[in-house]
């Protein structure tokens, strides 16, 4: 992705001072989920070179589209499809277990704590949680972290 790459009004190579004036903006435009909802992360230079979102509070309030597909509202599978055909995620342990997809010419990554699979909501062991557990697992079909850097 690199320079001037952007999401909402946050930008990589943003001072903190930048980054902190927008995420002030957010905090009265919306909420304070939203304003904590970027992680950025600085280099020695002061300047942001990662941006993380969680995007189950963005996803709320913003849709979040690059190269035909809505970020924030499309499933994991459809993710990695997606992405793999633009730059081929790292073939690692995470990946193998469906954790963390990397996509590391696009500066992109995506990472979820659990793993739901369409099939997984047809087993039994699915089927026999109690509703409020099912929704739980229910939420790991999408990723919940997103995260873009040079």
């Amino acid at each position: 992705i690199g320079h001037g790459i952007q999401i909402g009004l946050l930008k990589l190579q943003m001072s903190k001072e930048e980054i902190n004036q927008w995420l002030d903006i957010y905090r009265k435009q919306y909420n304070y989920e939203v304003a904590a909802s970027f992680l950025c992360r600085y280099g020695s230079s002061g300047n942001v070179y990662s941006i993380q979102l969680v995007m189950v509070a963005l996803k709320k309030y913003f849709k979040c589209e690059f190269k035909g597909i809505d970020i924030f509202q499309a499933k994991a599978k459809d993710i990695i499809l997606h992405f793999d055909l633009l730059d081929p995620y790292v073939r690692d342990r995470d990946s193998e277990l469906g954790f963390m997809y990397a996509f590391p010419t696009l500066g992109i990554s995506f990472w979820r704590g659990n793993v739901c699979n369409e099939e997984d909501l047809e087993a039994d062991w699915f089927k026999e949680l109690i509703p409020e557990n099912q929704a739980d697992t229910k939420r790991f079909l999408y990723f919940p972290l997103f995260q873009f850097a040079e």
